[in-house]
């Protein structure tokens, strides 16, 4: 079970138009909401939220204790929205948690190790052999389904295995921990070797990396899985209307 992260939060009061008060006093509005959970507005000092995040990513598991509550939320953070110029994180988002019941979300893929084919003639000791390729990265986030308290926080993807040029690693050669089930595609790419190419020819296109998909809670049957949908979005937009 990977370490839980925690994070004190004031209950808010404030809502609509008056949280822009709450941001030039360096207060951070938020939102905790989830299935089967009561919606409550918070707010959080934005340098200790700010620290926080440093040390959280998208896929780690949170206590949110609210103050006047007896217990913490287990909750992952839904959505943080930052400020378009200035990158000051604006509002935040948790989804709070059952741990007993799976979740579906997207995990980082971290590339670890050196590609044998995009090292240089030299490292290889071969003079005959092409130049070093480049490995690129198909896939960032990795969509598994698994109760959060088995969450990892990212996945390792080993790319010592690429000895040749358009040697490549698929979602079915990763190796993830025990109760985790992988979602995404088993023939999606994650890491390939390519020919490098000059410095003028056009990047990587577009659609390469896919957006991240969001957080889904995941129920025993459709109907509650479609019940949990509708909470959540229903949870959305009452948190939304209160900012």
């Amino acid at each position: 079970m990977p370490e839980m992260l925690s994070l004190e939060v004031e209950p808010r009061e404030v809502v609509g138009k008056k949280v822009k008060a709450l941001r030039r006093d360096g207060i951070v509005p938020g939102v905790v909401y989830g299935h089967r959970a009561e919606v409550r507005a918070v707010q959080v000092d934005e340098h200790t939220l700010g620290r926080f995040l440093s040390r959280a990513s998208a896929s780690s598991l949170i206590e949110v204790a609210i103050r006047g509550e007896d217990a913490p939320r287990p909750a992952i953070i839904r959505d943080v929205q930052r400020h378009v110029l200035t990158q000051r994180v604006e509002h935040i988002d948790f989804l709070q948690v059952d741990l007993t019941e799976r979740v579906r979300i997207s995990v980082p893929l971290v590339l670890v190790g050196e590609a044998p084919a995009a090292l240089p003639q030299a490292a290889v000791g071969d003079e005959e052999a092409p130049p070093p390729g480049v490995v690129i990265q198909g896939l960032d986030a990795l969509e598994v389904e698994c109760l959060p308290t088995d969450i990892p926080t990212e996945i390792e993807v080993d790319v010592t295995s690429l000895a040749h040029l358009n040697d490549s690693i698929h979602v079915r050669d990763l190796a993830v921990p025990e109760g985790v089930e992988v979602i995404t595609p088993a023939e999606a790419m994650v890491a390939r070797v390519v020919a490098e190419r000059p410095e003028e020819e056009e990047e990587v296109g577009e659609g390469l990396l896919p957006e991240l998909e969001e957080v889904e809670v995941i129920s025993a049957d459709r109907a509650e899985a479609r019940h949990a949908q509708r909470a959540g979005a229903q949870a959305r937009e009452k948190g939304e209307e209160e900012d």
